[in-house]
């Protein structure tokens, strides 16, 4: 019975060299009666060699002893595959991003502004600068439960320099458009996106990560106006 297949092989053997008026179904039925005929039987043999009042709790001995043992065997059966493999894994391996690309774009149009940071723009963080980071989210449990988790040494700061790498592609028709947009009553939104990059390492899982975060523009916001003034060239100052 421990060799799969093993026990229909030879049902099947038997039904083929024997002489039955039964068809496969029930000669398989038939062998199944006699496994727990036999089973039975052998029950009740131990139950004559070894006999035990019937009724009467079982000794803490064999409790604790047979079933103890049984539990740590199936514990490390269960968890021993997977602390071996989260061992071999990456996980708990440091690796900071080498890469930070930036972009801010209007909702349905060319980015606005787009900015990569990249070998000396990424610095580690000393720890000073972690534990004001730390201090500055101490009251958000949710932040605490994540930066507990890592050190100074896990965290870096990446410089974005706060000109755009490239210009803005956008016509002149959509550029009008565009204020139009913002000087109108229609709600709007700006997305701000953020990629990190690590070394290149064939054991991680994720060598990119990003995200993004959506800003929404209600109509007489601040930031449109600025905006309309920047897109048509009557600001002087950064935004």
């Amino acid at each position: 019975m421990k060799v799969p297949f093993l026990y229909e092989l030879g049902v099947l053997t038997d039904w083929i060299w024997k002489d039955t008026s039964l068809n496969l179904g029930d000669w398989i039925t038939l062998h199944d009666i006699y496994q727990k005929i036999a089973n039975l039987k052998c029950i009740r043999k131990w139950e004559e060699d070894f006999p035990s009042p019937k009724g009467v709790k079982q000794r803490p001995f064999i409790k604790y002893g047979y079933g103890g043992v049984l539990l740590v065997l199936i514990i490390l059966i269960i968890w021993f595959p997977l602390v071996l493999f989260s061992m071999a894994n990456t996980v708990g391996t440091r690796s900071t991003p080498v890469m930070c690309t930036c972009r801010l774009s209007i909702a349905g149009y060319q980015p606005l502004f787009d900015s990569t940071a990249q070998l000396g723009d990424i610095q580690p963080l000393s720890s000073a600068e972690y534990e004001a980071l730390y201090y500055k989210y101490r009251n958000s449990k949710t932040a605490l439960s994540y930066i507990a988790d890592y050190t100074e040494l896990d965290v870096v700061k990446a410089t974005i320099n706060g000109n755009s790498a490239s210009r803005w592609q956008i016509s002149p028709p959509a550029r009008e458009y565009l204020m139009s947009n913002l000087n109108g009553s229609n709600s709007m939104s700006m997305q701000f996106e953020w990629n990190f990059k690590r070394a290149p390492d064939e054991n991680l899982q994720y060598g990119v990560v990003e995200d993004f975060r959506i800003i929404e523009l209600p109509p007489g916001d601040k930031i449109r106006q600025d905006l309309i003034s920047m897109i048509d060239g009557n600001s002087t100052t950064p935004m």
